[in-house]
């Protein structure tokens, strides 16, 4: 049960696990204005500013899962549970490099940017997949497991097979 919020949640960043018995937000102190509008990734905002652009980080972003405060980040990807609530997955972004954390634990690190969604569970739970751009490539990880490196001028939309045992992902080439 929510019943109190100190700070400001920003807003899409509230998400209930899929048998309601979990909750994760992220809430910053202060007020919300234009400039933090890539304080929390959608997929209808812009990139967050620019490595080294302070306007970024007034006030840290905290993310809140089941009411307990986690770590402080500059910019945070929308949370993402697993089919059977086990699970949490988000991307979060310190000093200008993002890292995904899975299950509470760092899962990758040194990304420049991340997509909308940089963690996706299979429909078993039982895999998740990321994906981080570093210096212009696109690192996919399976279970942990690294794909082969993507040069694209994007990349992302990860999503397992209904079976739990295949998975996809959409890149644009560059040029193309």
């Amino acid at each position: 049960t929510l019943s109190h919020v100190a700070g400001l949640v920003i807003p899409n960043s509230l998400l209930f696990s899929p048998n309601a018995l979990h909750m994760a937000y992220a809430t910053k102190a202060g007020d919300l204005s234009l400039s933090d509008r890539g304080i929390f990734r959608d997929g209808q905002n812009a990139e967050p500013s620019p490595p080294g652009d302070t306007k970024v980080m007034r006030q840290p972003v905290r993310f809140i899962i089941d009411g307990k405060e986690n770590s402080a980040f500059d910019a945070l990807s929308p949370p993402v549970y697993s089919p059977d609530s086990r699970r949490l997955a988000y991307a979060g972004m310190r000093d200008g490099h993002w890292s995904i954390f899975v299950d509470g634990k760092t899962y990758d690190t040194g990304g420049d940017t991340v997509p909308a969604v940089a963690a996706v569970f299979s429909p078993d739970s039982q895999h998740v997949a990321s994906c981080l751009r570093k210096n212009y490539l696109y690192h996919i990880l399976q279970d942990k497991q690294p794909w082969p490196v993507i040069t694209a001028a994007d990349a992302g939309m990860l999503t397992f097979s209904p079976d739990s045992q295949h998975l996809a992902a959409v890149a644009r080439i560059k040029g193309a």
